[in-house]
């Protein structure tokens, strides 16, 4: 873990939110975040606050942070998207894994994720549903992501994508892409599978996986 790196973006977040404070935490060999994180709306008035512990994780800043609510103000269910031992879903799996290959930066990875997340429970406790919808719970999530997000819907197609790209044989550039409709260099697919490049091995030998098993 960059500790030093971790104390110079901590001053960032001490400026932005002065309740959170860092403990060295010998259970995880990182740096944790505790503390109240306070919620208010864009003109300053304050909502509610929420006991968290983010948990920067040993590779930081090459890895996730892990979210914990500690104030049990939001039921710790999968509707809320909280497990049982208070750990936070904050956002799809495969976005939280890219923005932590570039490097996560503290205080905007809490401006971008953990208080939105937090924001967003307050929104459902009024409204019953979220002010920016939510992704489907398990692998129906990871389809959807897909779909919406990589614009590929064809299980068959994204099984070939993910199997040629863990054995780095993808398509050349100047060759017909796999969906057949143009070469590769120009179809809109290699922005798609330029996104999951980033993406750790395991993550996309679970996808190919679970695609599979949509065949």
């Amino acid at each position: 873990m960059d500790v030093k790196l971790f104390k110079k973006q901590f001053s960032d977040v001490e400026d932005r939110f002065p309740k959170l404070r860092y403990i060295w935490s010998e259970e995880f060999l990182s740096m944790v975040i505790i503390g109240k994180l306070d919620i208010c709306d864009q003109k300053g008035v304050f909502w509610d606050s929420y006991d968290i512990l983010l948990i920067t994780g040993k590779n930081y800043p090459f890895s996730v942070p892990i979210l914990i609510e500690t104030s049990k103000k939001v039921p710790h269910e999968e509707e809320r998207h909280i497990s049982k031992e208070g750990i936070c879903c904050m956002d799809m799996d495969h976005k939280l894994l890219k923005v932590a290959s570039k490097g996560i930066h503290l205080c905007q990875f809490i401006l971008d994720y953990v208080y939105p997340f937090f924001a967003n429970q307050l929104y459902y406790d009024q409204e019953c549903e979220y002010a920016n919808g939510e992704w489907s719970h398990h692998f129906e999530g990871i389809v959807e992501f897909y779909h919406q997000e990589l614009q590929l819907s064809d299980p068959v197609l994204i099984v070939k994508f993910l199997e040629r790209l863990l054995t780095n044989s993808l398509p050349p550039r100047n060759s017909r892409c796999l969906c057949g409709s143009k070469k590769y260099k120009d179809c809109k697919c290699k922005q798609s599978i330029d996104f999951l490049k980033g993406l750790p091995t395991h993550r996309l030998q679970e996808d190919l996986e679970g695609f599979r098993k949509l065949i």
